[in-house]
């Protein structure tokens, strides 16, 4: 890119730093919107909502001698044998907890996954300011 098709892009940026309000379909960036997105599945999704609830339900598991660590593969020790009915009651709170996690992602704002994308087209935008400066 020379000089000129820089500075040409870099007023499709019109403030720095951006706002999220600038990012719109011309100066759009499939790279930012890839972060955006994974940003919500690392972030929003493992991070804040699914590990919350395997934690919750490995608290649950461990007062009925069931431990579970996740970060140790041969780490499931049973003291006692789980009957049909009882598995079945524990595949059903499994879910409840699948479920508070699924909520909990879905009622979440954009937040991080914007702050994400605003950071990646802050790069953009500094990029183009070096080769187009002010």
């Amino acid at each position: 890119m020379n000089q000129a098709e820089a500075c040409a892009h870099k007023a499709l940026f019109p403030k720095d730093p951006l706002q999220i309000g600038d990012i719109n379909s011309s100066n759009w960036c499939r790279d930012c919107v890839v972060v955006h997105e994974e940003t919500h599945m690392n972030k929003d999704w493992i991070e804040d909502s699914l590990q919350p609830e395997i934690d919750a339900f490995n608290t649950f598991l461990a007062g009925y001698g069931i431990d579970i660590d996740c970060a140790v593969s041969a780490s499931t020790h049973c003291s006692t044998a789980l009957t049909p009915e009882r598995k079945a009651e524990l595949d059903l709170i499994w879910e409840y907890h699948i479920l508070i996690a699924v909520l909990t992602w879905g009622l979440q704002s954009h937040g991080d996954a914007n702050e994400a994308t605003l950071a990646c087209y802050q790069e953009i935008r500094d990029a183009l300011k070096a080769k187009c400066p002010d």
